[in-house]
């Protein structure tokens, strides 16, 4: 894969204070269950099983956890032309609520 473009350096500046602020944020947070039906939607191209990001996520809810794979890795799955397919899964996804507005 291509790398992506590089970032003008107030951008890249802004982008890491971001991602300490996230960091930050998520080694104190603790998610509580939620009773809410899940679509869990896993990247093809990925480093870790796809079972253990299934039984973390059914430890969060106690609602049932769906699954779809789209071609890419964490980052490709977002650009062209690997987006097209994660759009039409989610629009899918999301229009029985779309109907029921």
């Amino acid at each position: 894969h291509p790398p992506p473009p590089p970032l003008a350096p107030p951008r890249f500046g802004r982008l890491g204070g971001v991602s300490r602020a996230n960091a930050a944020a998520a080694a104190v947070y603790r998610p509580g269950p939620c009773a809410s039906d899940l679509l869990l939607v896993l990247a093809e191209d990925r480093p870790t099983p796809a079972a253990a990001e299934v039984a973390r996520w059914e430890a969060l809810t106690t609602g049932t956890v769906r699954t779809a794979s789209v071609p890419g890795d964490h980052f490709t799955l977002f650009r062209e032309p690997r987006v097209g397919a994660l759009a039409a899964l989610l629009a899918d996804a999301l229009a029985p609520a779309v109907r029921n507005d």
